[in-house]
């Protein structure tokens, strides 16, 4: 998981992106039915009431979400833009999911962007 910026103010964007590698010696298929088999997901539901934000909403659930294969070596990675709202502050937490099984779970990477309170000389 990684994002351009660890703090920004309302009405900047944050460029945000999610690789999986296969490190293994095998190709390795994964595929599920209801579900992206990888995703980015902001929670900023303490810094406001919206609630969370998916790179897969509003994206059909075709093969091309739900089903990855990578060979050795080979990397699969997702990018979006998340841009805060005038009423976002404090810490938002940004996770990758990846999604190995039709088990619940799956491996979260995450990184925490602040809005508004960012840490320096003068701030928190």
């Amino acid at each position: 998981m990684w994002a351009s910026k660890n703090c920004v103010q309302p009405g900047e964007t944050v460029s945000l992106r999610a690789t999986a590698t296969n490190r293994g010696n095998r190709t390795q298929v994964i595929e599920v039915k209801d579900k992206p088999v990888l995703d980015i997901i902001v929670d900023f539901t303490k810094s406001t009431a919206k609630g969370v934000t998916r790179w897969s909403d509003g994206k059909p659930l075709t093969p091309e979400l739900t089903r990855l294969e990578l060979k050795p070596g080979e990397s699969k990675s997702i990018e979006m833009g998340w841009n805060p709202d005038q009423s976002a502050y404090g810490p938002v937490g940004v996770n990758a999911l990846f999604v190995d099984s039709e088990k619940p779970g799956g491996a979260a990477p995450s990184v925490l962007i602040n809005v508004r309170t960012c840490p320096g000389p003068l701030g928190p």
